[in-house]
């Protein structure tokens, strides 16, 4: 090597003030050139092998089988342990497919989960819409980037088969931060990120469908006891109250047995969705069996729920479809921990209120018998 090296120099001539090194120092020469070259290799090498370690550790992840929060929790942190930009981000279609949700943030300035993005809005916005990868980065802040002062903003769609599910957002304050490498890396995480999210809403669909009832709309029978439970076990705690309301169609059989039962199903259809429009929120509105649903209303005292129960009442006679079906519910309530110390003495004193309810002709609500000598609630 040496000898090629003086053998080309003399070849082009002497110039002024040229030399020509010593074997000895070429030799140096190629051996800190060789070094500084297979140095530079092994930092290549490593950091593509921390890449593709991070990567795998989200593919492996993305099919765990988990339930949505602890995958969008691991997911989070292996962002935050291998990227190292003021902010990545995962958003996730929203109700409608109108907003994004950012439901998974790391980097040093993660401010944004719950963070809605419209359609159309903004860098992240307009790929949701768009469907198309974005990428700016440059001197000056970036217009439309979540975080202020951004100058390096990458935007990818997370898409499995043709279906959006969400993006894969990350910011950095400084110009031109993603390189080619970078790129390559949110291009192969996005991918790998579609299936992950598309095992989340595939669990979320089987587990909606376990606690559904297939007809109603209204929650299982199952899931409503298995709610009871954790809802007595967290009062018992706490000394709050609870309610059950339950109640029975009036004529029920009767409609069905001269209507048909498309009429009958039709029925239950539509009382399903009056309950569940006219509860709160933390209600759980259930079927619990034939013409009998039933629901549990968290902090909510024995006279709160007999009001509740009444406008509930006045709600399915305002309905037409069940006008035309003469179709009315009577309704028994009971709460914790007036009526009973266990969620079984709660379902027999709402059970025994709604029958007395029926006995008095139907279309009422009936509180549950009170301890001896209280005079019992009814409207």
């Amino acid at each position: 090597m040496v000898r090629k090296l003086n053998a080309s120099i003399a070849a082009h001539g002497a110039v002024p003030g040229s030399f020509t090194l010593p074997a000895a120092g070429l030799c140096v020469l190629a051996l800190v050139v060789s070094a500084a070259a297979i140095l530079l290799l092994a930092r290549m090498r490593s950091r593509n092998l921390r890449r593709l370690a991070f990567l795998c550790r989200i593919s492996e992840i993305s099919v765990s089988g988990g339930n949505a929060a602890a995958i969008f929790d691991e997911i989070g942190r292996e962002l935050h342990r291998n990227l190292k930009f003021e902010h990545v981000g995962i958003g996730v279609v929203g109700y409608g497919r109108k907003y994004i949700e950012m439901r998974i943030e790391a980097g040093t300035s993660a401010s944004l989960t719950g963070h809605r993005i419209a359609f159309g809005e903004g860098i992240a916005g307009g790929v949701a819409q768009s469907g198309d990868m974005k990428l700016s980065q440059g001197s000056g802040e970036r217009q439309g980037a979540l975080l202020r002062r951004a100058r390096s903003v990458i935007c990818l769609p997370v898409v499995h088969g043709e279906t959006l599910l969400g993006i894969l957002n990350a910011e950095s304050i400084a110009e031109r931060a993603f390189r080619p490498a970078d790129i390559l890396l949110f291009q192969t995480l996005a991918s790998i990120l579609a299936a992950a999210l598309h095992n989340v809403f595939v669990l979320q669909s089987l587990q909606q469908q376990a606690i559904t009832d297939s007809l109603t709309g209204a929650k299982t029978r199952r899931y409503f006891l298995e709610s009871l439970q954790a809802e007595w076990k967290r009062t018992s705690r706490s000394g709050r109250q609870f309610s059950i309301v339950m109640l029975d169609l009036d004529r029920f059989k009767e409609l069905n047995d001269s209507a048909g039962h498309i009429e009958g199903d039709q029925a239950l259809v539509t009382v399903g969705r009056l309950l569940e429009q006219q509860s709160r929120q933390s209600n759980v509105v259930a079927r619990y069996g034939g013409d009998e649903f039933v629901i549990l209303m968290p902090e909510t005292a024995l006279e709160q729920a007999v009001g509740i129960s009444g406008r509930l009442r006045a709600a399915i006679l305002d309905s037409a479809v069940l006008r035309a079906g003469r179709i009315s519910a009577s309704f028994g309530v009971a709460s914790f921990p007036l009526h009973g110390a266990t969620p079984e003495d709660l379902l027999q004193a709402a059970d025994a209120a709604m029958y007395a309810a029926k006995r008095r002709g139907g279309n009422c609500v009936e509180a549950a018998a009170k301890p001896a000598g209280a005079r019992a609630a009814g409207s």
